[in-house]
């Protein structure tokens, strides 16, 4: 299939003041070090507490990642005599710490804003508590230091299972999608769209023009926008991709798939995805078909396999 051979795979450069740019849409963040131009690059989406380190356990200190100061390290550093805890700090900042967030609301400690400041260390507050902010950060990560690649093709929500649309320029991708879409299902990208490889192994596809993500080209028509034509309800920022369905012209003497029992696949950034061949002919009403594979899917993850139930029943 040519449109999956020799995906180019890209990979995004995070840089601490676009994180910072994008945690603060979600959360009340305060920066302690103003100065501080924020160009740090983050390499990877696990987080740490340093909780042990402030505790004298220096072995397996994970100091590339953000730090996370909770209420467990500021009672940790409460309980420590001036001294320790001041050797503590300046072996903590010793090390070249990417950022720290201070959670639920607590106000770093003055000794640990003068160490981050003297140490050139990005240093943040944030109201959110621990874990659902680490939980989010994690997420925020994650997406955007995932590998992706961007290929032609649409993709549409179908009964909650992600449609990954390929085949030849003009076969009717996006005449299909407008179909569904008028049948109450929810546009995802129209024509250049993104995949995203997803740190839990699953695939997860997006418009890769985040600013004409809504519109969608018909052949003889024009460009239309889904969001203005069908309203909110017909539109998604992302999905799961779950099935690949190729559409492919018909012919007297194409070998297509009559029964079921042969399930194929393709591999998409090294995750394997079911695929399916649709051909089209005069008569054929598409998105029906396109809304059966998505049941069809959905029953056999329920463990329902339509195929091998139908050659049980004729054994009978």
């Amino acid at each position: 299939m040519k449109e999956l051979q020799n995906l180019r795979v890209y990979y995004n450069e995070v840089r601490l003041k676009n994180l910072v740019k994008i945690l603060s849409k979600k959360f009340k963040l305060k920066n302690y070090n103003k100065n501080l131009k924020l160009n740090t690059i983050i390499q990877t989406a696990d987080l740490n507490r340093p909780a042990l380190l402030f505790k004298g356990f220096e072995e397996i200190f994970l100091y590339d990642r953000i730090q996370i100061i909770g209420e467990t390290e500021l009672m940790i550093l409460n309980s420590l005599s001036p001294p320790d805890r001041t050797k503590v700090i300046k072996k903590f900042f010793s090390y070249p710490i990417p950022a720290i967030f201070v959670t639920k609301g607590f106000t770093p400690p003055p000794d640990l804003i003068e160490e981050a400041n003297k140490n050139f260390c990005p240093l943040f507050g944030v109201s959110a508590p621990t874990t659902y902010f680490m939980r989010e950060l994690f997420f925020t990560l994650s997406s955007l230091l995932s590998p992706y690649t961007v290929l032609h093709g649409n993709i549409v929500n179908v009964y909650n299972m992600g449609i990954l649309f390929l085949g030849r320029s003009g076969i009717g991708k996006s005449e299909c999608s407008l179909e569904l879409i008028e049948r109450g299902h929810k546009l995802v990208a129209d024509d250049f769209i993104k995949i995203v490889k997803h740190p839990e192994n699953f695939l997860i596809g997006e418009a890769y023009n985040k600013n004409v993500k809504t519109y969608i080209e018909i052949r003889g028509i024009g460009i239309l926008d889904i969001l203005a034509l069908f309203g909110p309800s017909s539109f998604m920022e992302r999905t799961k991709i779950d099935i690949v369905i190729r559409l492919i012209d018909w012919s007297e003497t194409l070998d297509v798939e009559r029964i079921g029992l042969k399930e194929r696949f393709v591999t998409i950034l090294g995750i394997k995805i079911p695929y399916v061949e649709l051909p089209l002919n005069p008569g054929k009403h598409i998105s029906v078909l396109v809304e059966a594979v998505a049941l069809n899917e959905l029953t056999k993850k329920r463990g329902v396999r339509s195929a091998e139930e139908f050659f049980e029943k004729l054994k009978e």
